[in-house]
């Protein structure tokens, strides 16, 4: 019975009346994402151009409520981990990716790095050899004018802008128990920071950068330099810094930063559609 009911509501998404269309597009979004297959057999199946857009749209907006489901889990249940904050982040423009490739590479990545780690190493030893890892042995380049702020595409190209390139390395860097946390500057700018010990962002702590030994430029293939370097540097461009701007960042406010660069690029390209839709995620992560 389901099965005759999905191929009638698919038969009348070609009507011209609107109404009609509002009302089988919403009697199938009803199903939810277990009707994408269905829907995409009937997309190869086709010739005509507007059904085939209409149908787009239908698991489109169903990937995207889904998507919306999942943010705000993530938010709410799960937002110590950071690597399926840049995942939802993906699915909004590839949802098909292949997640189990992403971690196996990753792991990949993380192996190597700890098979040259010690923990008779001094936080700077372990860091040089973790930049050493990365970006010579591994090869990760990073690059300043890439706006790909996709994971699994960072990982394809070994490339990605400072923020991440920064997003990848403190996963790593969390796997391997190392405490290294990601600071949102203001601007765009995204730096890390290596704490003398774990910080907790479940507790009130409004001066967690007096933990901080040292910061990391991950843009710069992890060049280390101590706050006060940064701060000679900005004065110099005529910048000066509220001394709070430097306390890192939750991973909540790490992907509202990876979304504002998303939604920036959009803006260049006039996309819209696409430009309300992150807005929406950003809200979910406030």
């Amino acid at each position: 019975m389901e099965h005759k009911e999905l191929s009638a509501l698919i038969s009348l998404l070609d009507d011209p009346d609107k109404e009609v269309f509002n009302h089988v597009s919403g009697k199938l979004m009803s199903y939810g994402s277990r009707i994408i297959p269905t829907l995409e057999n009937a997309w190869e199946g086709s010739f005509d151009p507007m059904l085939q857009e209409r149908i787009e749209s239908i698991i489109h907006r169903i990937q995207f409520d889904n998507l919306t489901y999942e943010f705000n889990l993530w938010t709410n249940t799960a937002s110590d981990n950071l690597f399926e904050g840049a995942c939802l982040v993906a699915q909004y423009q590839y949802p098909d990716f292949d997640k189990k490739k992403l971690k196996e590479d990753l792991d990949r990545v993380k192996r190597t790095i700890w098979l040259e780690l010690s923990h008779h190493l001094t936080p700077l030893e372990q860091v040089n050899i973790f930049n050493h890892v990365l970006y010579t042995l591994l090869e990760f380049s990073p690059k300043a004018s890439s706006k790909n702020f996709f994971i699994h595409k960072a990982f394809e190209n070994k490339c990605g802008n400072g923020l991440m390139m920064g997003i990848i390395y403190l996963i790593v860097a969390h796997d391997l128990d190392m405490p290294v946390y990601g600071v949102c500057l203001p601007n765009n700018r995204f730096i890390l920071a290596y704490s003398k010990e774990p910080i907790s962002f479940n507790v009130a702590d409004e001066d967690s950068r007096s933990k901080i030994l040292f910061h990391i430029n991950p843009l710069n293939r992890g060049a280390i330099f101590s706050r006060n370097e940064l701060t000679t540097e900005l004065e110099k461009r005529g910048e000066k810094l509220d001394p709070a701007a430097f306390n890192p960042s939750t991973n909540q406010v790490i992907i509202s930063l990876l979304l504002e660069n998303l939604l920036s690029v959009y803006k260049e390209d006039a996309l819209t559609g696409k430009m309300e839709e992150v807005r929406t995620l950003i809200k979910l992560l406030a």
